[in-house]
């Protein structure tokens, strides 16, 4: 009796001892299958966040290339346009330097008492051409339109009056020229 007892009690712990080994290798299964999920989902963020930053690096080269380009484009208008307006300015320059070459062959000098002398004479000029239209309307209203209608349906004193204000004009615009 002893024996089997001693059989029992021996069978008892051979199997607390067989439990605790398993309840020992389930916990550390449990453990690596925790540690080996965890490494798993760092490995997708690792991966996750490697894509990320490359996709990033390739936005950020693709923008300063871009920027470059608009860099060199800017910096190319900025110089074409110096150029050009250098250009402008030389040749802006050539033409006034001609035009005074050419105004000094033909420049008068004019004071301020030809100038008014100019401006008294057009204005009697002026007040006598309104005299010859007035007495030719006053003599058109006594003799009839009629009577003073030229060849073409006109009159006369109406071409007349035309080619002294032409040349008025033109002696106006002579003036204006030697003036500068």
């Amino acid at each position: 009796m002893e024996r089997k007892k001693w059989e029992s009690l021996q069978a008892g712990q051979q199997r607390e001892i067989v439990k605790t080994q398993r309840e020992k290798q389930h916990a550390a299964v449990k453990l690596a299958e925790l540690t080996e999920k965890e490494k798993r989902q760092r490995r997708q963020n690792l991966q996750r966040e490697r894509e990320e930053h490359e996709a990033f690096l390739a936005e950020y080269e693709r923008r300063c290339e871009e920027q470059g380009y608009d860099a060199a484009a800017a910096a190319d208008a900025v110089r074409t346009s110096r150029q050009v307006n250098v250009a402008d300015e030389l040749a802006r320059r050539s033409a006034a330097s001609l035009l005074r070459q050419d105004e000094w062959q033909y420049a008068t000098e004019i004071t301020r008492e030809q100038k008014e002398l100019r401006q008294a004479k057009l204005a009697k000029q002026q007040a006598a051409l309104a005299k010859e239209q007035a007495a030719a309307r006053t003599r058109r209203s006594m003799l009839g339109d009629s009577a003073s209608a030229g060849a073409f349906g006109g009159t006369t004193g109406a071409a007349s009056t035309t080619s002294r204000l032409a040349s008025a004009d033109a002696r106006s615009r002579s003036g204006t020229l030697a003036s500068r």
